[in-house]
Order: C-alpha cells, then sequence, then structure tokens
C-alpha cells in the first residue's frame, strides 16, 4: 500500500529503527528496509549515523520515541486505510 510505504518513510524521517516499525506495523524489517532503502537510493530520505552518540542517549531516545510510536499507532493506522486525510 503506498500509504503504508509512506509512513514507513515519515516515521523514519524522526529517527525510528526499522526494527521498532516493523513491530508496530506488523511487517518483516526485510520488508520495511525495502522501502527505505528505496528512498534513499531516490534521495528523498537521508541516511543519519547513531553510533557517535553514547549509548545511554540512544537507548533512552529510541525508548521515547517507541513510546511515542504506540501512543500514535491508531492514527497512523486509520490514515494508511484512508479514513482520515492527514498523517498524524
Amino acid at each position: 500500500m503506498r500509504r503504508e510505504r509512506a509512513a514507513f518513510i515519515k516515521l523514519r524521517r524522526v529517527d525510528l529503527s526499522i526494527n521498532q516499525i516493523a513491530e508496530a506495523f506488523g511487517r518483516s524489517t526485510s520488508c520495511v528496509f525495502r522501502t527505505i532503502k528505496t528512498a534513499e537510493d531516490r534521495e528523498t530520505l537521508r541516511r543519519f549515523d547513531k553510533r557517535k552518540l553514547p549509548p545511554r542517549i540512544r537507548r533512552m531516545s529510541a525508548s521515547l520515541k517507541h513510546r511515542l510510536l504506540m501512543k500514535l499507532l491508531p492514527q497512523w493506522i486509520s490514515w494508511i486505510l484512508e479514513e482520515r486525510e492527514e498523517p498524524p
């Protein structure tokens, strides 16, 4: 679905990991990776390297963003199913 792929890209732009996106939407990580890799190849999405951040900051950031994703997941799903006009 086009909106599902767009949701993957939008969520990746706010630095959610591929594993978090895949778990939230019930997709395989390879499916999400292919979508993101295609967007990076077309230069609509830039890659951000988090390896230079301290481990504690990475874990804390991932935890907060995952909690926010789980809170907004019903709104994302309704947008993907075209029940809403705007993404959350």
